[in-house]
């Protein structure tokens, strides 16, 4: 992953040029683990269907990174440390962007039952679960599905700006 103070490089997130899953497979990865996704949460009872369809955007892409590089799966979905700090900044920032986010969406013209059944997921669970299902979860499926699978794959292989509007217009 990148920060902001480090120098910019050719390599797709500072990632290393360990293995990387194929384009094809990556393309594999991204549709099944959709298809499990929407399995999942209509499966779910309701009250679960959120969190653990959420769960699964994570566990999918990983498991099948680790299947298909058993020695450097970490490597394969351009995973690697990070300085302390920004891992204190991205909770920060995870913990508040969520509840922002809800309240800038509560200003938009939408019908009140649109509003009222997000003001129900925010507020109907605790505090715990509503940042596991709006920060946390989320980001890492973000990072691991899209970023580390996807877009490190067509990196590889298309210009960077390219593999990254490919990879947030699929996000």
């Amino acid at each position: 992953m990148t920060s902001p103070i480090e120098p910019r490089t050719p390599s797709l997130y500072h990632a290393s040029h360990e293995p990387v899953v194929e384009p094809a497979i990556a393309a594999v990865i991204v549709m099944a683990t959709m298809a499990t996704y929407l399995v999942v949460s209509l499966v779910m009872p309701p009250k679960l269907s959120l969190i653990a369809a959420q769960i699964v955007l994570t566990v999918v892409p990983i498991s099948t990174v680790v299947i298909a590089h058993p020695v450097r799966p970490l490597a394969a979905l351009g995973v690697r440390g990070a300085q302390p700090r920004f891992f204190v900044a991205a909770v920060a920032i995870g913990c508040t962007a969520w509840y922002v986010n809800t309240r800038l969406v509560a200003l938009l013209p939408l019908p009140e039952r649109a509003t009222h059944a997000l003001d129900a997921l925010v507020h109907r669970p605790s505090f715990a679960t509503a940042l596991a299902m709006f920060a946390l979860v989320p980001a890492m499926c973000e990072e691991i599905l899209f970023r580390g699978v996807l877009a490190r794959a067509i990196g590889r292989r298309l210009p960077i700006v390219l593999a990254a509007a490919i990879s947030g217009a699929v996000f």
